[in-house]
């Protein structure tokens, strides 16, 4: 997570604005984006592991950034932490096919598309 962010109701996030605060609420930015393989298509459906639990993207995918709404349930969250798009988070778990049908594809495509830039960690397990 490279930003934490308080945005009153009504805010828009994101180019276009096609996401805006429905109340009081703390967006987080992470570091990844349509570059790094997050296709724009999971916009508005796709969910990342954060601090254990799911918080739904908002507003569009950037080529560098995805927006996440933490619903001000997260307060113990820090820049610096560790965002999960796929794989486990404590009892919570994103799977290849969760995002490949937000994405609307396959997930070989899903895993194709990741970029030499998106950071890897391999669990034997």
């Amino acid at each position: 997570m490279v930003s934490l962010r308080r945005l009153p109701r009504g805010e828009p996030v994101s180019y276009g604005a096609t996401w805006t605060a429905p109340q009081d609420t703390t967006v987080a930015t992470l570091g990844i984006g349509y570059a790094d393989g997050v296709s724009c298509t999971v916009q508005g459906k796709a969910q990342v592991l954060l601090g254990g639990a799911r918080r739904p993207l908002v507003g569009r995918v950037t080529m560098d950034f995805v927006m996440v709404d933490l619903e001000d349930t997260a307060p113990s969250l820090r820049v610096g932490d560790v965002a999960t798009v796929l794989g486990r988070d404590r009892e919570e778990q994103i799977t290849l096919d969760e995002f490949a049908g937000w994405a609307g594809t396959i997930d070989y495509e899903v895993l194709t598309r990741l970029s030499a830039r998106a950071t890897r960690d391999y669990v034997n397990g």
